[in-house]
């Protein structure tokens, strides 16, 4: 891949969430939508899903914008104190800005941009990634682009050269994506990674929480998050929230989502999922309040 030689920047674009108060800068964890949706869940309203959450101690949910019309969703949502952060699948600035312009009126916190596809790279990815960015700017949102395979970001190293042409780039870090395309499974591969993690970490504004081994996307971690592999994803996620803490300011937040997917994310034996993705869930939320409280005790 020819990398791009460029640097472009973007004026305006917002890097952080922030509320506007004087409250410490703080972690929010927030559960997907796409999370609470599958067999094990048909049935349940959307009123009882949104119970639910709110119940369990989440700060907020991530789910794709309403079609027109359905805005009644997003009165609901707040109802339950929820804040909202929008997934999103840009593939054009010009398209884009209406999207992001409409987040901003119904009150998201952020959008979440999983960008075109893996077959867009260097300085195509570049320059459309700038644009992305530039209508962001114009569109007075923060908005995160995904590490995420089959996306622009398909893998890591390409996605590094975008965060050296583009200094004002800011990531909504997936791992799960780069340990199993990378098929890291063993110690001294994950240690290896780490360091070729940390310009990520460094440009990172939210984590999408979801633990892979390196042979599956989406890996059970036990009934207490003991297995293995979540002491490795702990472990980086502490040291991007750490990076994003050294340059946070009052009313600044960090939204970590809790991302397990239905099938063919989980996997299924027969028609049922052998794991639980609730109470896999509500363990993701105590780890990423783990690796929070290991970053602040670093400040």
């Amino acid at each position: 891949m020819k990398k791009s030689a460029k640097t472009i920047t973007s004026g305006g674009l917002m890097r952080r969430i922030s509320d506007g108060s004087n409250r410490p800068p703080r972690l929010e964890v927030h559960q997907s939508w796409w999370a609470i949706n599958g067999t094990s869940e048909e049935g349940t309203s959307i009123e009882r899903k949104l119970e639910r959450v709110a119940e369990a101690g989440f700060a907020g949910l991530l789910s794709r914008l309403p079609e027109h019309g359905q805005e009644d969703w997003v009165r609901l949502l707040r109802s339950h104190g929820l804040h909202w952060g929008v997934q999103s699948f840009p593939s054009s600035g010009d398209t884009f800005f209406p999207v992001l312009k409409r987040c901003r009126e119904l009150g998201a916190q952020y959008v979440n941009a999983q960008v075109a596809n893996s077959f867009v790279t260097g300085d195509e990815a570049v320059r459309l990634l700038g644009g992305l960015l530039e209508t962001a700017g114009r569109a007075q949102i923060p908005m995160f682009v995904e590490t995420h395979r089959g996306k622009i970001t398909q893998d890591l190293l390409r996605t590094l050269s975008y965060i050296e042409a583009l200094p004002e780039l800011r990531l909504t870090l997936d791992l799960s994506h780069y340990v199993l395309a990378g098929e890291i499974t063993v110690e001294q591969d994950a240690i290896e990674a780490g360091r070729w993690f940390e310009p990520l970490f460094r440009r990172a504004s939210c984590i999408h929480g979801r633990v892979s081994n390196g042979q599956q996307i989406q890996a059970e971690i036990g009934r207490e998050g003991d297995d293995p592999c979540s002491a490795r994803f702990v472990s980086w996620w502490s040291s991007c929230m750490h990076e994003w803490l050294t340059g946070a300011g009052p009313g600044d937040v960090f939204p970590f989502v809790c991302e397990l997917g239905p099938a063919p994310y989980a996997m299924k034996s027969g028609e049922e999922e052998l794991s639980d993705r609730w109470e896999q869930a509500l363990i993701l939320k105590k780890l990423a309040e783990r690796a929070w409280a290991l970053a602040v005790a670093k400040i």
